[in-house]
């Protein structure tokens, strides 16, 4: 873009080619939210975040949660019959008991959606002997359990953000505007291989139940 620039050093754009990774995406291709430690550097606002769209009659529609008293992130999401997933909705919200937690993911649901949620979930309390998948069926949301292996997770959604004919197979709706926030402030885990960091927690919510 700087003419001048170009003019007085013609070998600029080499010299940025081999820059490292993060700072070649900054200073040649205007990626401003690529950093070092960036666990998705894959995602890139302006390929990923779309204007919403109608879905046709076969898209199959899916809810996958993330549930603690400090935060319940759901996510809405549709996939369709050529193979691209759209998330389409979502709750973000601290401080939701069970039963209002499940009120709130059951206003959003469809009759044909499948909610998946972490096997933490069935694990019974220490007062109540009950567990928070039993609590959300009686809310009126039925949980299917996902095996817990984040790293393998990690790995299918990083092969979701890449492109299939020049398209991400896997793109957000312009106001899910917690996962599209949250999703590029991950790092990878110094002490984990393959793992997302933990910290900070706000902040893991939302790709967790992704």
């Amino acid at each position: 873009d700087n003419e001048a620039l170009m003019r007085a050093n013609p070998d600029y754009v080499t010299q940025l080619e081999c820059l490292p990774d993060a700072l070649r995406a900054a200073w040649l291709d205007g990626k401003w939210n690529i950093f070092a430690g960036q666990f998705f550097s894959e995602f890139d606002e302006k390929k990923h975040v779309v204007a919403p769209v109608a879905f046709p009659k076969d898209t199959a529609y899916y809810c996958a949660i993330d549930y603690g008293l400090d935060m319940l992130a759901a996510l809405f999401i549709a996939v369709t019959a050529d193979g691209r997933a759209y998330v389409y909705d979502e709750i973000y919200e601290s401080g939701l008991i069970v039963s209002v937690a499940a009120a709130k993911i059951r206003e959003k649901l469809r009759a044909d959606m499948t909610v998946i949620a972490p096997a933490d979930l069935w694990g019974r309390g220490k007062d109540s002997g009950r567990s928070a998948a039993e609590l959300f069926a009686e809310g009126g949301v039925f949980l299917t359990k996902l095996t817990p292996c984040r790293i393998d997770g990690w790995l299918a959604l990083k092969e979701w953000l890449c492109d299939m004919d020049g398209v991400p197979r896997l793109r957000f709706f312009s106001h899910c505007k917690n996962i599209i926030r949250c999703l590029p402030l991950l790092l990878y885990d110094e002490d984990h291989a393959g793992d997302a960091a933990t910290e900070p927690h706000e902040i893991t919510h939302a790709p967790d139940a992704l």
